[in-house]
């Protein structure tokens, strides 16, 4: 009998130790299964969190931000092209009006002269409506030619922001252009002065104004590589 008893209890001290290294297995494989499904976890770090409260991922606004930025940029500097079309208009058309007056003005030219005025002010027309609706697109074409001359370092919309930047300053030299211009219409058609007397001065400022717009894009063009 003590030996059954003994044989039971070493069976029973047997059991108990199968069932606890059961447990320790069963315990290993959850923790393994727990480790493997963290990283699936982890794997979408950016997912836009379920609430409500949270303040939106920086990674997510920051692309909006950037275009609203680019085209903020460019209807600023269309507005400004805009205003230099309409400040030389004026430039332009006073001149038209003492050239038409000298060449086709006096009483005694026949009728077809009044045609030719006619031609000229629409073709001034035409190209005011041209430049106006595609002048910046023409810019940023002649842009895009530039920039795929050769690699560059820089992006295409890096390009295309400098020259909405150096666009800004277009209205104020657009307006000492038209006092030049106008200064020069003046003088020659007017004032009778002799016309290389006139115009080597003028010429001389305007393409100084020219450069004041033009040099600022290069550079900056050049900066950007």
């Amino acid at each position: 009998m003590v030996w059954k008893s003994g044989t039971s209890s070493r069976k029973m001290e047997h059991r108990v130790e199968d069932q606890m290294v059961l447990g320790r297995v069963v315990e290993s494989s959850q923790t393994r299964t727990s480790y493997r499904s963290a990283p699936s976890q982890k794997t979408q770090p950016n997912m836009p969190s379920e609430n409500p409260y949270e303040a939106p991922n920086s990674s997510a606004c920051a692309a909006p931000e950037s275009g609203s930025v680019n085209w903020r940029d460019r209807r600023r500097a269309l507005l400004a092209f805009r205003i230099m079309i309409v400040l030389l208009l004026f430039a332009a058309a006073y001149n038209l009006y003492h050239f038409n007056r000298l060449a086709f003005g006096e009483p005694l030219n026949p009728p077809i002269f009044t045609i030719y005025q006619i031609v000229n002010w629409m073709w001034l027309g035409v190209g005011c409506v041209i430049i106006w609706l595609a002048g910046l697109w023409l810019l940023e074409k002649v842009t895009r030619i530039v920039y795929l001359w050769k690699p560059r370092k820089a992006s295409l919309d890096d390009w295309n922001l400098a020259l909405y930047r150096t666009l800004r300053t277009a209205p104020i030299l657009a307006f000492f252009g038209a006092v030049i211009w106008g200064f020069w219409v003046l003088a020659f058609y007017q004032w009778k002065l002799d016309f290389m007397l006139v115009s080597i001065p003028v010429g001389l400022v305007a393409n100084a104004l020219g450069a004041m717009l033009y040099g600022p894009l290069i550079y900056r063009w050049y900066k950007l590589g």
